[in-house]
């Protein structure tokens, strides 16, 4: 079955078990993975920059357990589950990886009203969280100086968008990463290279040139 349909709203209405089953293996992906050095470099940048502002399309919550305070989680956030008909909503980790739940694969259920809990992230199908988009748009009216696109694949149009909109209002743009992707073309300056690398040189040599779209092979 396509990931697309079973991480689906419609499969969830349907078919929660089968929206379940993903959903435990990517649960247990985000209670072990740790921070990385890409994720520690961004805290600092924050702690020297305030205004500093990361918009994430992962729902692991990593930049947060690193300690970056101004994240827009265009996704939302595994972490926390909310169920499906009632206000109630819960910490996902303490939740569902307790001894006596993580071992059974089930489908949760709220304890309010017994009807299915799922995880505040955006599933197929579904709008993006209307507080994320606010703070992106007033992100976009307060005015930016400089726009990084950090090892993503650029695949949906709103992550694109930030380095589109600076490049056509020559705000200055970086991309980092090892290929090109749908925002190549925006990037005045583009860094072929592992994103852990690409930062560390960014933050610790103050000579480090970034390279010009043009002359950029």
């Amino acid at each position: 079955m396509p990931i697309e349909e079973a991480l689906s709203s419609t499969m969830l209405r349907d078919r929660p078990e089968v929206t379940w089953k993903y959903l435990w293996e990517i649960a247990e992906k985000c209670r072990t993975t740790l921070p990385n050095r890409c994720h520690e470099i961004l805290t600092n940048w924050q702690k020297h920059t305030p205004n500093t502002w990361i918009l994430t399309q992962n729902v692991d919550g990593l930049h947060t357990k690193a300690g970056s305070q101004k994240v827009i989680e265009i996704h939302g956030r595994a972490a926390t589950l909310r169920c499906v008909h009632c206000p109630f909503h819960t910490d996902g980790n303490r939740f569902l990886h307790d001894e006596r739940r993580y071992h059974s694969p089930h489908v949760p259920k709220c304890p309010d009203c017994g009807h299915v809990l799922r995880p505040d992230v955006v599933l197929f199908g579904e709008d993006l969280p209307r507080r994320a988009l606010k703070a992106l748009e007033q992100l976009a009216e307060d005015g930016v100086d400089l726009v990084m696109s950090i090892g993503t694949s650029s695949l949906f149009p709103y992550i694109t968008a930030p380095m589109q909109l600076a490049h056509a209002a020559g705000i200055p743009t970086v991309e980092i990463n090892l290929e090109e992707t749908e925002a190549t073309p925006f990037a005045r300056h583009i860094l072929r290279m592992p994103c852990t690398e690409a930062l560390e040189s960014l933050t610790n040599n103050a000579n480090f040139i970034l390279p010009n779209h043009a002359d950029n092979d």
